[in-house]
Order: C-alpha cells, then sequence, then structure tokens
C-alpha cells in the first residue's frame, strides 16, 4: 500500500477524532471567555473544510449515482434535489474560496460562463420575476463551474487524485446501475420512489466517458464496462441518449493530428451508425419507440418518432419571438409549458430553453463558453495522446462528457439537471488540473533514453534514465 493510501485512508477517522476533541475543549473554554471559543471554533472550521475540499469532491460525485431518487422528497418549498443543487453550489464554491487560485488557462475558459450568469441575473431583475425554477437552473451551472474550479485544484495537488476520482466513478455508475434495475426492469421499488429510466441514461452518459477514456488509455476491462453501461442505456428506451452512447465509440477512437485520423473516425462512425440502424430496427421495443407514435420529427427523412416535443418546441419559438433579442427571463420556459402541457414543465430542448430565457444574447454568450471548454479539452487531448501519455484518457472524459451532454440537450433537460452536470464538470476540472500540473513540469533535456514498458520511445522529458517518469497520472491511475 503506498504511503498516500495509507494516509487518505486514516483522514477520516483523524477529522472524527478531532472534531471530537475539539468540541469538548470549545465547550469548556466557552464558560469562561465566549469570544476565544468563538475564534477557536472558526479556526477549526476552517481547517476541517480545508482538509475537506478533496472529499467533498468525491462525495458529491458519489451522490450523482443516486441519479434522481431524492426527487419524490419535499423541504418546504423546494425539492430535496433542490436543495442538493444548493449545497453543490454554496459548497463547491466556498471551500474554493478558502485557497482561492485559479490559473490563467481556467480563468479564460470560464469567463464566457460567468458574463452568462450575470446576463441571466439581470433577466431577472428587470424583465422577469425571480422563480424558484429560475434559480435552481443557475444554480445547477453554478455548481458545475464550482466543481470544475474545486476539482482541477485538487487535481493539480495531488496526482493520486486521480487514482480515487477514478473508483468513486466506478462507485456512483455501480449505485446508478443497481438502482436503475431495481426501478425499472424488476420494479421492486416502492410507488413514486426510484430512479426514471431517462435520467438514468443522461447519468449514464457521463459514466460511459470515463469508461472510454480509460479504454483509449489501454484498459481492456473499461471496453466491457462501456458496452455494458451503454447496453443498459439501449434497455431503458432513451433513444437520444443510445445514439449518443454508441456514437461515443467511435468518437473516441479519432486521432485529431491527421486526414488519417478523421477518415478513420469517418469509417468507424458510419459503421456504428449502421450498426445502431440494425439494432433499432431488430429489436422491437426499440424500433416501436423511435419508429412509431408522433412521427412529426424527420432527420434524414426518416421519420422519428418525436413523443410530442415538436408541438413543445413551436409553443417555446412562439413565445420566444416576443422577446428575442434578451430573452423572456431566467425559468420563464417552465411554465410556460407546464400550462400547456401540464406535469411536463420542460421544453425538452436546452437550447431552445435557453434561446427563450436568455435570448439570441444569452445563447450565444453559453454557444462560446461550451465551445471553449469543448477545445481546450480536445486540444489536451491531442496534444497528449500522439505521446502516449496516461493524462490522455481524463482529457479524452471530459472531452466525450461535455460532447455527450451538448448532443443530449437537443431532445432533453440535461443542463437542469445536476446529477448529469454535477459529474461532468468534476471530469472537466480534473482535465483542466492535469494541464496545469502538465504545464508545470521542468523543461525538456535533449536526448532519449529507454523507457519503462507502455513508454517504449523514451520517458517523459526532464526524467533520469532508470527514474520513474512525471506523468500527471500513472498508467494504473487511468484504469482506476
Amino acid at each position: 500500500m503506498r504511503a498516500s493510501d495509507a494516509i487518505h485512508r486514516w483522514v477520516a477517522p483523524i477529522i472524527l477524532a478531532a472534531a471530537a476533541v475539539l468540541s469538548l475543549v470549545a465547550a469548556l473554554v466557552a464558560a469562561a471567555v465566549p469570544l476565544l471559543a468563538v475564534m477557536a471554533l472558526a479556526a477549526a472550521s476552517l481547517a476541517v473544510l480545508l482538509m475537506l475540499s478533496r472529499s467533498l469532491v468525491l462525495a458529491i460525485l458519489l451522490m450523482s449515482g443516486l441519479v434522481d431518487l431524492l426527487t419524490p422528497f419535499r423541504i418546504g418549498p423546494l425539492s430535496a434535489m433542490g436543495v442538493t443543487t444548493i449545497l453543490y453550489a454554496i459548497g463547491s464554491w466556498f471551500v474554493w474560496l478558502l485557497r482561492a487560485e485559479l490559473p490563467a488557462r481556467l480563468r479564460r475558459a470560464l469567463l464566457p460562463f460567468a458574463l452568462f450568469l450575470f446576463w441571466a441575473g439581470v433577466s431577472m431583475v428587470l424583465w422577469y420575476r425571480p422563480s424558484v425554477e429560475g434559480v435552481q437552473n443557475l444554480l445547477v451551472i453554478v455548481a458545475f463551474l464550482g466543481l470544475i474550479v474545486l476539482t482541477a485544484n485538487e487535481t493539480r495537488r495531488s496526482p493520486e487524485f486521480i487514482d480515487t476520482l477514478g473508483r468513486v466513478m466506478t462507485a456512483a455508475t455501480v449505485i446508478a446501475v443497481v438502482l436503475q434495475v431495481l426501478s425499472y426492469h424488476l420494479g421492486v421499488m416502492p410507488a413514486g420512489f426510484g430512479i426514471q429510466a431517462r435520467s438514468f441514461a443522461l447519468f449514464a452518459l457521463v459514466a460511459l466517458a470515463w469508461q472510454l477514456g480509460r479504454w483509449r488509455s489501454g484498459d481492456r476491462r473499461a471496453f466491457w464496462a462501456a458496452l455494458a453501461i451503454v447496453g443498459l442505456i439501449g434497455i431503458s428506451l432513451s433513444r437520444t441518449a443510445f445514439v449518443v452512447g454508441v456514437l461515443l465509440f467511435p468518437a473516441s477512437h479519432m486521432r485529431l493530428q491527421s486526414v488519417r485520423g478523421w477518415f478513420q473516425a469517418g469509417v468507424l462512425g458510419v459503421g456504428a451508425v449502421g450498426l445502431l440502424y440494425t439494432i433499432v430496427s431488430r429489436v422491437e421495443p426499440l424500433r416501436a419507440r423511435f419508429f412509431e407514435g408522433d412521427l412529426s420529427l424527420k432527420v434524414g427523412g426518416i421519420a422519428i418518432n418525436a413523443m410530442g416535443r415538436t408541438a413543445f418546441w413551436e409553443i417555446t419559438l412562439a413565445s420566444w419571438r416576443k422577446s428575442p433579442l434578451i430573452g423572456n427571463g431566467s425559468g420563464s420556459a417552465q411554465p410556460l409549458i407546464e400550462a400547456y402541457f401540464p406535469g411536463l414543465g420542460h421544453p425538452h430542448n436546452d437550447y431552445l430553453r435557453i434561446l427563450h430565457d436568455y435570448g439570441l444574447i444569452g445563447l450565444a454568450i453559453w454557444l462560446v463558453g461550451y465551445l471553449v471548454l469543448l477545445w481546450v479539452t480536445s486540444s489536451a487531448w491531442s496534444r497528449s495522446d500522439p505521446q502516449r501519455d496516461a493524462a490522455a484518457g481524463v482529457h479524452l472524459a471530459a472531452f466525450l462528457a461535455l460532447a455527450a451532454v451538448a448532443a443530449a440537450m437537443v431532445t432533453d433537460n440535461t443542463m437542469v439537471y445536476v446529477f448529469v452536470m454535477a459529474p461532468a464538470g468534476i471530469l472537466v476540472g480534473a482535465s483542466f488540473g492535469v494541464m496545469e500540473r502538465d504545464q508545470h513540469k521542468d523543461p525538456a533535456p535533449t536526448g532519449s533514453t529507454l523507457g519503462p514498458p507502455g513508454l517504449e520511445d523514451g520517458p517523459a522529458s526532464g526524467v533520469a534514465p532508470g527514474a520513474a517518469p512525471p506523468s500527471l497520472v500513472t498508467r494504473e491511475s487511468c484504469a482506476s
């Protein structure tokens, strides 16, 4: 067992013991010197929060495996999911503020999102009343950004953090799979309690991105895990998630550095589409889900079951035309849809949601910010992949998670689901943290020596012969 693992195992007991001792001391001191007791407790709380910054990221990632299990519960006017979103948003930024480290690369990447949040806040103050839905939707984005910066800092400081992150992602995926089987396939969960198949499929896309990143890094077991995940997505009958999940496989094997790589990705993509069409046309539940019912949507000349979405979209667009430039205000799309289709409450297209609520200005800002994240993560993957850098798997996972979320937003409400955006933000933050560690490596000397197995082109730059390469994450890290 490595020393870092042993230390990490004892962190929780040490924190609990320290908290108990501090509570006893504070109680004794408070009787004599109340002000001193308050100062001591404040200092102790600060120290504990600094120690728990890593645990907060891991706890949120693990909680994401519950998917929408907490939705039926309410705490006053808020759902339990709403309370969870508030805690994620406030907790991630508060813990980050204790150290307040924001590298220039990350600051530039997140600037468009800061402008988007500012614009959304203005919309609630000047031309639309603040609503619970609007605030909660924005808090999901705040949590997404907070987890990016918090995870980036933890990854940059602790090379072994990716190991732990991988294990927790696997545990969260197992939790989600078990809940999906109990809720959807076995039907043993109490009435009104369980997770929705569509919600599971959206979370599973992020888990699939992680497994595909491991597979690209050489972990063959991750391929079978990814195959099982996409199979469960297909069984859930979530059409968009299933299509996106299948297409992530060829996307994970693109080589962005050459025309040959793009050609290979194109061939794999055509093969994936052919396989997808064969599966959908031959598996009766999927065929009925795709090609029967409301055939008002046509894709490539093929009529697809829109399940009423075209009606949602037409109503949303008609309302948007009343205020096309600045939008109708944060959260305004939900009561609009609810008025026409009680019980739905979402336009089932997040791009239309942004367009309706924040106008062309808000949509443009959002697209710029999201495209920047896609560009940065894909560029990091493109740079590290030819060097056989194990960190490439982290960058690939972040890129695929962002791509999957962007694709799912076309027909779903992905950007307001914290159980999707939180783990996606954690993967993106891990990618940025790895980039920062890479940037601060020692300059490379000339010459090359024989490297360890898997690094036949020689060790990474700045490494003496026989020394371990200063890779950001070990090959075992990406297999965790």
